[in-house]
């Protein structure tokens, strides 16, 4: 079995990893010339915490990849990818992996002196240098990533602003929400839902138009969220253009895969979302099901991420969205520092998501929520979920039997 996968970002190596692993003859085509770090970690340079991680992981691949880097490829085919100036990798089966890019963002005034778009790992590590000589620092753009940023700008003792103009998938519920802003407030950061409409001043930045509103400031970074790259192919696409992808990461073109930040689950929880957050388990299953394996990725997905000294979790369907689908939610705040909150079907007391923000303790429970979550009687009591720990989700659970209950 030959297989071909285009990509060498994280999933594309771990689809190369598993294919080889179940006896395929692999070929791993990248356009890079070279590393390059993951865009995940690249956060991570600013203030100089510490250099991001390779993406092109090639010393950690087996001997059995055959690795083609400098090849773009410009469309895909049943059984072969056509590379840029003609040449041509033919394959049984194909795993695209093109991961995803930066959406353009435009507004006036963008080019200042201490306007920084973060598009780039140089884009992050020059943003950490210009901190040096800032005061009143603003960041906008993509929920998470705003977050994050806005969380290493303030460890100068700084004043932050962080203006969310998006989410990549789904924002946090209200409880969620509340916890990670007092959070962000402790920590010298002010969050804020708006637009940024014009860059101020002469010549330097002085301040920002957001919504209608002059905000001061002296450095201004945005960071665009992720879109899925492009390449031309004949499977149908996702909702974002995208490559639309079932549970066992099969397109709508036989023997043709995808995986990663370029494809987008048609079902599942959330529904119609890229796999950006799953990259090495979307991957593994491509290159296994590729070499004639029958892998399937969990119904229920869950996205993680640590913000403000707090683990932000959720799997299965988000607590924002939940109205929309007529759903119900049920939620506890425990302290200042953490809370719960669960998506359940009014019909049977199914639950369908879960929102949990706290210290690393509820990391455990993330293997026992990939398949299905259960029902608010079973969260409630049962004896295996019951420690300290998690007591949280059991109180939750059973705030929302009693609601149930009642209806």
């Amino acid at each position: 079995m030959r297989v071909c996968v285009i990509g060498a970002g994280v999933a594309g190596a771990e689809a190369a990893r598993e294919a080889a692993r179940n006896g395929a003859d692999v070929t791993l085509v990248d356009s890079l010339g070279g590393p390059l770090p993951d865009w995940r970690s690249w956060p991570e340079l600013i203030c100089g915490e510490k250099a991001a991680e390779p993406r092109t992981p090639a010393r950690r691949l087996p001997p059995e990849v055959t690795c083609a880097f400098g090849s773009t490829i410009v469309s895909v085919a049943r059984g072969s990818a056509v590379a840029e100036g003609g040449g041509m990798f033919r394959a049984d089966r194909l795993v695209v992996a093109t991961g995803s890019i930066h959406e353009r963002i435009s507004f006036e005034g963008r080019g200042k002196p201490g306007v920084t778009l973060l598009d780039s790992p140089e884009a992050f590590a020059r943003f950490g240098r210009d901190l040096c000589a800032a005061e009143r620092v603003l960041v906008a753009g993509e929920g998470a990533r705003v977050l994050q940023v806005a969380e290493r700008a303030a460890s100068g003792g700084r004043g932050v602003t962080a203006v969310i103009t998006s989410w990549q998938h789904a924002a946090p519920g209200p409880l969620a929400a509340k916890v990670l802003c007092d959070a962000a407030s402790r920590r010298g950061v002010s969050v804020r839902q708006g637009r940024v409409d014009r860059a101020l001043g002469p010549r330097a930045l002085q301040a920002v138009l957001v919504d209608g509103e002059v905000v001061p400031a002296d450095a201004l970074a945005v960071a665009p969220r992720r879109v899925p790259r492009r390449v031309p192919h004949p499977a149908s696409p996702g909702r974002l253009g995208g490559v639309r992808v079932g549970f066992g990461m099969e397109t709508t073109v036989p023997d043709v895969f995808a995986a990663g930040g370029c494809a987008e689950l048609s079902e599942g929880n959330p529904p119609q979302a890229t796999l950006e957050d799953e990259l090495g388990p979307s991957g593994r299953i491509a290159g296994a099901n590729a070499a004639g394996g029958r892998a399937r990725m969990p119904l229920n997905r869950r996205f993680s991420t640590h913000l403000f000294g707090l683990l932000w979790t959720r799997v299965g369907t988000g607590v924002s969205v939940a109205g929309a689908a007529g759903l119900d939610v049920i939620g506890e705040r425990a302290d200042d520092h953490s809370s719960c909150a669960m998506v359940y079907d009014r019909a049977k007391g199914d639950v369908l998501g879960m929102e949990l923000v706290g210290d690393e303790s509820h990391r455990e429970l993330l293997p026992h929520f990939t398949g299905r979550l259960g029902t608010l009687r079973s969260l409630a009591y049962d004896g295996a979920l019951g420690s300290s720990d998690i007591s949280m989700v059991s109180e939750t659970a059973r705030l929302g039997l009693e609601a149930w209950s009642r209806s």
